[in-house]
């Protein structure tokens, strides 16, 4: 018996013990949403859904794979792997998305060359709505923006590497910020799909949380 089954029989056991309004009240607690974890980022993405660099530089189309598979588009997320890869920019993902009418928000080109506006506007977009954002950064290279976090009352980006899927990376938001646009071009890309549900609380936190 694991630890959240021994908590849903406790959870039972204390049922039977109090009225039905009771009864009610504390199943309603039990199964409402989790506050959120500040220090943890909306797209908490969990290691079975990162994806790995391929082809020898598909990183932009494995950091939008990670918002697909995300939102439970892993059927998508496959076929864009077997069909698309190389050297991207964010005008090309735009057209695989295109391709599979996955509406999306983006950063727009500054003019002349490859820079585009760093408009934080997408990435706050991706942060309240618990997407995954594609976006560049580190030198000729792309990965997956999940959102802001607070580390230490420090607010920080938190960010996957498509070649480093073992952690978060977390940088602080304005040397994010800078970086992002004024040395990785400012690029920036999130498919409009659902995200999953919010975490519900776990048992045995909530139940001693009551006690």
């Amino acid at each position: 018996m694991d630890r959240r089954q021994a908590a849903a029989g406790i959870l039972l056991l204390g049922c039977c013990l109090v009225d039905r309004k009771q009864a009610t009240d504390l199943v309603v607690q039990y199964f409402r949403p989790q506050t959120p974890d500040p220090s943890r980022p909306p797209a908490d993405v969990p290691f079975p859904l990162r994806v790995k660099n391929y082809w020898g530089g598909s990183c932009y189309h494995a950091s939008t794979q990670v918002a697909l598979r995300w939102a439970d588009q892993g059927a998508i997320a496959d076929n864009w792997r077997q069909s698309f890869g190389r050297a991207a920019s964010t005008w090309d993902i735009a057209e695989v998305l295109d391709h599979y009418k996955i509406p999306y928000k983006r950063t727009q080109h500054r003019g002349y060359g490859a820079k585009e506006n760093g408009d934080i506007r997408v990435l706050n977009y991706a942060h309240d709505h618990r997407l995954v954002a594609a976006i560049t950064y580190f030198s000729n290279h792309a990965i997956s923006f999940l959102g802001w976090v607070q580390k230490d009352n420090v607010e920080m980006a938190c960010l996957l590497d498509n070649n480093r899927i073992n952690g978060f990376i977390f940088v602080e938001k304005q040397k994010f910020l800078w970086h992002w646009r004024n040395t990785y071009s400012g690029g920036a890309i999130v498919p409009l799909v659902d995200p999953p549900p919010p975490k519900p609380y776990d048992p045995l936190d909530f139940l001693v949380r009551r006690s």
